[in-house]
């Protein structure tokens, strides 16, 4: 602890640090020498708590779902960084949750009946299959948990593609026994949640089943019940269509999850390093089907969810931003009172105030930064054209000018990645007077990985070097606002008068030296792996103050068009106004391939759902 404790010590006087964030330049402090030694030091305290959780999957495989929230950015900070000892350290930490799986021949499934009550069977499987299960009981089996699980799994599956990024000749051992080792339980988990499997139903039949549903949501398609027992391929499917719900149903129904996310990003990175290197991972069950069929469709289907936003930059510059399946889940009852923005008052029911283009919260919104990295690093490998750098981009825009309150003294972050800052969760899972006000959610700016995204838009670096400076900062007011907006972070009551009160943490409490907690350390791990890491020189992607932008441009495989409104129908006419290309649309953006097209300067028309018109000239090289 001293030994730490005099590091970071060491780190402060050497970068002449001074309570100002804009005076503070995070680069100095990363190039300390001392900085990438505290990170060790941080990791090597912090193992045994990593260590406990994956002994323990198979009693809580929410442990997985743990595991992956505290070590995810480490491990792309190790890898990024090539530190061979760290990532060899990290994927034998990994290792023991393989052995805490069970092989099983049978499966609970939940139903509902006609009066919507939750019902449960088990069923017999075909074979077995490996499968994290609560508990030792194998007769009275728990309920898989796919969110930890896929959350896990996705982690797994991106340190097995970047161990494929690796020259052969310079993989380590451990890498080769981490690949083998999981191998199988990521393609017996993938095949049976993506395509299903074969069960003895309740009638003595075989029939293919998945694990999704919607229905346990009361959600009903003109009036009946969406189907249960899908493989995540049928839930695609349906959501490309938002089949899973109208009426009078939920308008969460057709919500995009992160289990979801978590699914794709998943299988895209292990199927992405069998491609890249067949002898590494050597058998996936139905790769072209994932690849030609699957996820083209999921691809599709979450492009087709982004919403373009309009911004404005630190320098006043108009740039685009996104977020993503804004009000889909604005009627959530976790989002009730998203527009209450009274900071010291907790909500009572006549403070209802959900908003109908909501985004999703901060915490969750953290997948964004894996997920999208994920889908961007993968999709050469798997013939894809989504996403580019540029949503990439626009994401980076979205946090850094709508997200972050822009005051680097005082740095504070929205409630919901929309940039709506209120309420969220009040009495979460029947948790009388619990909730977090708004702006309590500004902690996971530093756990959350965002300031990876320092790589697609300089500014970012800005708001780390602010947060960095709070963190440290020896001001006894900004120590108290530190304490206030982000120590203290959510609301329950308090046990002696049952009134809510905003509820003490235990983060940065007592200075940031003293480490000697679990949310300290692991909180300064994610951050300080997020920032050290090498800069590319980026930029926002800006725009002109134009409605419709074009990008890039001259292009060759491929344009983009991005749109404030959604795009209706796209046209491509030569000069002499020969229409050579129209398409319906139904989103904010919209990818032409270019393939069919020969070099020379071409008329793109864009039509959106006002049904105005927008003319742009394009360059095909």
């Amino acid at each position: 602890m001293q030994n730490l404790r005099l590091i970071l010590t060491i780190i402060l006087f050497v970068c002449g640090y001074n309570s100002y964030s804009q005076r503070l330049d995070i680069d100095k402090v990363l190039d300390s020498g001392n900085f990438h030694d505290t990170i060790q030091q941080l990791w090597l305290k912090s193992k045994p708590n990593i260590n406990l959780l994956l002994n323990t999957a198979n009693i809580s495989s929410y442990n997985l779902y743990q595991v992956q929230i505290r070590t995810n950015v480490l491990l792309r900070y190790a890898f990024i960084n090539q530190d061979y000892q760290l990532i060899d350290d990290l994927l034998s930490v990994y290792m023991k949750a393989a052995t805490k799986v069970k092989y099983l021949d049978k499966y609970k499934f939940s139903y509902w009946d006609k009066n919507s009550n939750k019902r449960e069977s088990v069923l017999r499987l075909d074979k077995q299959y490996p499968m994290w299960i609560d508990g030792n009981d194998t007769l009275n089996l728990s309920q898989e948990r796919i969110l930890a699980i896929s959350q896990f799994l996705a982690l797994i599956s991106d340190a097995i593609f970047n161990i494929a990024l690796i020259p052969s000749q310079n993989r380590t051992k451990t890498m080769y026994l981490f690949v083998d080792r999981y191998s199988k339980i990521l393609d017996s988990h993938y095949e049976r949640w993506i395509l299903g499997i074969n069960v003895i139903d309740e009638n003595n039949n075989i029939v293919k089943a998945g694990p999704f549903q919607r229905r346990g949501w009361n959600c009903k398609y003109y009036g009946i019940y969406t189907e249960t027992r899908l493989s995540h391929n049928q839930l695609i499917d349906l959501l490309l269509e938002n089949k899973c719900g109208n009426g009078s149903s939920p308008k969460y129904c057709n919500s995009i999850t992160d289990t979801d996310l978590w699914i794709i990003a998943g299988i895209s990175s292990y199927l992405a390093a069998y491609y890249l290197d067949s002898t590494l991972v050597k058998n996936i069950s139905h790769p072209e089907f994932y690849k030609d069929v699957y996820l083209p469709k999921a691809n599709l289907l979450i492009e087709s969810r982004i919403n373009v936003t309009s911004l404005t930059d630190f320098s006043g510059n108009y740039v685009w931003g996104a977020d993503f399946d804004n009000g889909s889940s604005y009627d959530h009852p976790d989002n009730k009172f998203a527009g209450y923005t009274n900071q010291y008052i907790f909500p009572t029911n006549s403070n209802f105030a959900p908003v109908e283009n909501i985004g999703w919260d901060l915490s969750h919104a953290r997948r964004f930064v894996n997920v999208f990295q994920t889908l961007y690093e993968t999709k050469d490998y798997l013939g894809l054209n989504f996403p580019g750098d540029n949503i990439l981009k626009m994401f980076a825009n979205q946090f850094a000018y709508r997200v972050f309150n822009g005051d680097f003294e005082y740095p504070l972050f929205s409630n919901y990645f929309d940039g709506t800052n209120g309420w969220y969760r009040v009495d979460y899972d029947k948790r009388k007077n619990f909730g977090y006000g708004p702006s309590d959610m500004s902690i996971t700016a530093y756990s959350g990985g965002f300031m990876f995204w320092k790589d697609y838009n300089p500014d970012i670096k800005i708001i780390a070097n602010s947060l960095y400076a709070l963190i440290h900062t020896s001001n006894q007011e900004k120590l108290d606002f530190l304490n206030q907006r982000y120590e203290k972070n959510y609301w329950t009551n308090r046990t002696t008068t049952n009134l809510p009160i905003r509820v003490q943490s235990i983060f940065f409490k007592n200075n940031v030296l003293e480490v000697d907690n679990i949310s300290t350390r692991f909180t300064l791990l994610s951050f300080y792996a997020s920032l050290a890491i090498p800069n590319k020189k980026s930029s926002p992607l800006n725009s002109i103050p134009d409605p419709v932008n074009l990008y890039p441009n001259p292009a060759k495989d491929q344009a983009i068009v991005i749109s404030e409104k959604k795009i209706t129908e796209i046209s491509v006419y030569d000069l002499s106004g020969t229409l050579l290309y129209r398409k319906k649309h139904n989103n904010s953006i919209v990818s032409i391939s270019l393939n069919e097209f020969s070099s020379g300067t071409y008329i793109v028309v864009i039509k959106d759902e006002n049904n105005s018109i927008s003319r742009k000239k394009l360059t095909v090289l």
